[in-house]
């Protein structure tokens, strides 16, 4: 960039000798040949020449260091696999009693448990615990969203077992929206028009009541609902699932860790611009912050020095 007043060498060459004076704008030169007649060409002798000189593009390098910090990341993070649902029974006891998420039993007998996404009572054996921070990186929690216990009930989503897979892929997150809703939001543009059930194992859709379902029910044009499950529809897929608002009992102002749910979706965005499911430049703002009670900050500080005390010297 130039300063006002200020040519470049090159420029200065250019109009040398030339009745023309480097500081004139476009309009001067104009009015000085006699050319702000419309659509009138000047002689050849007049014409004017604008010369731009740019500047070569830097190219930005990072360090083999910094590479090597995202590849552990991208490794650490963004390829891990579901937590097996007994390593999630304390959560979900948790989640059921804290959630009032228990349902009665259905006419098979089943226990029934409330999706908090769907909203609606389906059989306990596929409604599974999340951890929102994997309790595959329970060492990291303190340094990543700080929180004392892997297993705290803020920590985790009670969720119908295909929405529970897509959550740990990073196929969906959960961003919190103006009035304090936690809304699903889908990543994945590839599972939209996919079926939640046909993630699920036989095992799973016979819990459903799957094999009472009529054999022709995909090419239904209205609802199918599942017989064990009557208020669940089998032809539901993950895209009328976008922008459904997490359910939390009236009254209750027991909610998620916001600090944990934002890193999920900041993972989850970081695979979308990998994928290529959104632009580089796509966020959202950032809802993390929520404070921490005495109980917390307790919590955190005991459970720092022991990790202190645990580690070699």
């Amino acid at each position: 960039m130039l300063e006002e007043g200020k040519t470049h060498q090159d420029i200065q060459t250019a109009i040398d000798g030339e009745k023309m004076k480097a500081t004139w704008t476009i309009e001067n030169v104009l009015t000085a040949n006699n050319m702000t007649k419309r659509k009138r060409r000047a002689p050849k002798s007049r014409q004017i020449h604008v010369l731009v000189v740019v500047p070569p593009r830097e190219e930005k390098t990072s360090s083999p260091l910094a590479d090597v910090a995202v590849t552990l990341f991208q490794h650490t993070f963004l390829n891990v696999p579901s937590t097996t649902a007994s390593r999630t029974q304390k959560l979900k006891k948790q989640l059921v009693e804290n959630y009032n998420c228990d349902c009665g039993t259905n006419q098979d007998g089943d226990s029934m448990l409330l999706c908090m996404v769907m909203n609606i009572d389906l059989p306990s054996t596929v409604v599974i615990a999340s951890h929102i921070f994997r309790r595959e990186h329970d060492r990291l929690k303190s340094r990543f969203v700080q929180i004392a216990d892997i297993d705290d009930v803020r920590n985790g989503l009670l969720l119908f077992k295909p929405i529970k897979s897509a959550f740990d892929d990073l196929d969906i997150a959960f961003l919190v929206d103006k009035e304090d809703q936690f809304i699903l939001t889908l990543f994945n543009p590839d599972i939209k028009s996919e079926l939640l059930v046909d993630s699920l194992t036989q095992k799973q859709w016979d819990a459903l009541g799957g094999e009472s379902i009529p054999t022709d029910w995909e090419t239904s044009t209205g609802p199918v609902y599942a017989p064990y499950a009557p208020e669940f529809n089998v032809l539901t897929t993950f895209g009328e699932l976008n922008g459904k608002p997490l359910r939390f009992p009236s009254g209750s102002t027991l909610r998620p860790f916001r600090r944990c749910l934002y890193h999920q979706a900041q993972l989850a965005r970081a695979k979308a611009i990998i994928q290529g499911w959104v632009s580089e430049d796509y966020n959202f703002d950032d809802f993390s912050s929520e404070g921490f009670t005495l109980e917390e900050k307790m919590k955190l500080l005991f459970t720092s020095n022991l990790l202190i005390s645990e580690s070699p010297s």
